[in-house]
């Protein structure tokens, strides 16, 4: 499995446990302490993209790597809640490509939703994203910056 699949994961393992985690820090601030296995092996269990849904390749063509040398730092991604169904849910950005949005389902399950989302955006060069509430009416907002073009935001 690719390493950038490791860190989603890994990042999803992190997530999962914040949202579960009971509140003991300032306002809006939510703190886990790490439980380490005392025996056996500490680490993650390596999903598969068959077994997760999350199937998703971000390319880089020679051409535009050439042009600009910034390419090479790779994209982003961003996870949040976007349907309010209690999972976290995952946008990757992609260089060369469509970026993909995937639905959580729970149990380590997701579904490409990217077309039924209207967020299908071939070959712009998506560098980074973000969820975000950013027009305050309690759901989450997807800001998306791609190299060359500025930002878009995609309103929920």
């Amino acid at each position: 499995m690719p390493v950038g699949s490791t860190i989603l994961l890994f990042l999803l393992a992190v997530s999962a446990a914040l949202a579960d985690a009971p509140s003991s820090g300032p306002a809006g601030v939510r703190v886990v302490p790490l439980a380490v296995p005392a025996q056996g092996r500490a680490g993650f269990t390596l999903l598969s993209p068959a077994d997760t849904g999350l199937a998703f390749t971000n390319q880089l063509l020679p051409e535009p790597e050439a042009r600009n040398h910034n390419l090479l730092n790779g994209s982003g991604l961003a996870v949040g809640d976007y349907d309010g169904d209690g999972w976290c849910d995952v946008f990757l950005c992609n260089l060369n490509g469509s970026s993909a949005l995937f639905r959580n389902l729970g149990g380590w399950k997701f579904t490409n939703v990217t077309v039924a989302a209207g967020l299908a955006n071939t070959n712009q060069l998506a560098r980074g994203a973000v969820f975000a509430d950013v027009d305050g009416d309690g759901d989450l907002d997807l800001l998306v910056t791609y190299s060359g073009t500025g930002a878009r935001l995609f309103l929920n």
